[in-house]
């Protein structure tokens, strides 16, 4: 079995169609692949990280949505184990002055026309008439409480008759759902029992959790909930997949259209700045979409303000000389392998035979990381001042100095998120 092999099988027993990339990387510093294809670990054991990293990360992600806060601005955090990736989405808004405000009412304008272009597309109002109270659009709040109900998410779109509308349409009704998900916490399908009043309607069975209907909440936070293959929230959702592909949307956004008419915004200027976030290094970006017809000197304000606020007064320059020394002294540095004995192994009886178990202790040592290790300071300022007679060093001390200040910068700067009300 190769690699591809083994990552192909893991995918399949957890009921995927590929293996998250955190995953892989988690499962490669740990050793437990190469270990598996050495046959000095069973497969299970990975199965059972893989699960572990895979529940891990899904309450990190419910845990963020549910304390995100909002000031104006869409942001997003998602940590995974010691990485944190954080976003923050800023649009351009009128509060500066008269130019900037004619262009974002000329946004709204587009908006508000491409809302009412996107009504007369036949899934949309066929989605609308069918589903909805009157076939009219409903309030925000009813909006999510469809999104959260059992009843839509499992219920086959055609049992939704006129006749049974009647009885219970998919805003009025009370529903709950006992799934028995177990150890398959992962899979994409489970069982479920579904009542729902006032029809007293009882069924069960294995729903098949396929698809996830991405949905915008009052904050603009993208909620991603599973539903049945077509059921009620899976027709919402194939209709929101391609007014994204036909309208400039977010398929979050363009779900919320549907159900409530609010058209999703399409901002003159919209600006994201990401970070991501580790033990060793903090890493940025903004990436600005602007519509064409936005002047140059707006853009530039737009941008200046949204970098100044990133670093809400903390940023500092830093010299060249800084940065030779950083980039000095880490070539000095070189890799060496990582501390730690041989591994200790036992032999555990299996329904496959005898298979090879590493011990909790060993374990911990292979997952050890090579080290960079650095000469001595003193080493280190001898070979700059001969290299750079123009900045010499006249101890270590000062270099040491330059050096860490200059690493805090380019490898940790600080990004505070700091925003206008």
């Amino acid at each position: 079995m190769d690699r591809q092999d083994l990552l192909d099988r893991l995918a399949r027993r957890m009921n995927l169609d590929t293996l998250p990339e955190p995953i892989v990387e988690e499962a490669d510093d740990a050793g437990l692949i190469e270990d598996v294809l050495n046959s000095e670990v069973s497969f299970e054991d990975l199965l059972d990280f893989a699960r572990k990293r895979m529940r891990f990360h899904r309450r990190m992600q419910n845990y963020e949505q549910r304390h995100a806060s909002s000031r104006g601005e869409s942001q997003d955090t998602k940590s995974f184990e010691g990485t944190e990736s954080t976003s923050l989405t800023r649009a351009l808004s009128s509060k500066h002055d008269e130019e900037e405000r004619r262009h974002v009412l000329r946004a709204a304008a587009f908006e508000e026309y491409l809302a009412k272009l996107a009504a007369t597309e036949r899934d949309v109002y066929r989605f609308r008439r069918r589903f909805l109270p009157d076939g009219e659009t409903i309030s925000l709040e009813e909006a999510s409480t469809l999104i959260a109900s059992p009843v839509a998410a499992c219920l086959p779109a055609t049992r939704v008759r006129p006749s049974v509308r009647s009885l219970i349409s998919p805003l009025d009704h009370n529903a709950t759902s006992d799934e028995k998900q177990g150890e398959h916490e992962e899979s994409p399908s489970a069982p479920v029992d579904l009542s729902a009043d006032p029809l007293n309607e009882q069924s069960s069975g294995e729903v098949a959790k396929q698809e996830q209907l991405l949905f915008a909440d009052k904050d603009y936070q993208v909620l991603e909930v599973w539903v049945g293959r077509l059921s009620v929230l899976d027709e919402l959702r194939r209709i929101s997949a391609r007014l994204a592909r036909v309208y400039p949307w977010e398929e979050a956004e363009a779900s919320r259209y549907i159900l409530t008419g609010e058209p999703p915004r399409v901002p003159a200027v919209v600006g994201r700045l990401h970070v991501r976030r580790d033990r060793a290094t903090t890493y940025g970006t903004i990436t600005l979409t602007v519509q064409p017809w936005v002047p140059a000197d707006v853009v530039y304000s737009f941008y200046r303000d949204m970098r100044q606020n990133a670093f809400a007064g903390s940023h500092q320059t830093i010299s060249e000389r800084k940065i030779a020394v950083f980039r000095f002294v880490m070539a000095q540095h070189e890799v060496h392998p990582p501390k730690g004995g041989k591994p200790k192994y036992s032999i555990l009886a299996s329904p496959v035979g005898p298979v090879l178990r590493l011990s909790n202790k060993p374990r911990a040592k292979l997952r050890r990381k090579p080290q960079l290790v650095k000469p001595p300071w003193k080493a280190i300022l001898d070979r700059w001042n001969e290299q750079y007679s123009d900045w010499p060093y006249k101890d270590e001390a000062n270099l040491k100095r330059d050096f860490h200040e200059a690493k805090k910068t380019i490898v940790n700067p600080q990004y505070d998120f700091q925003v206008d009300s």
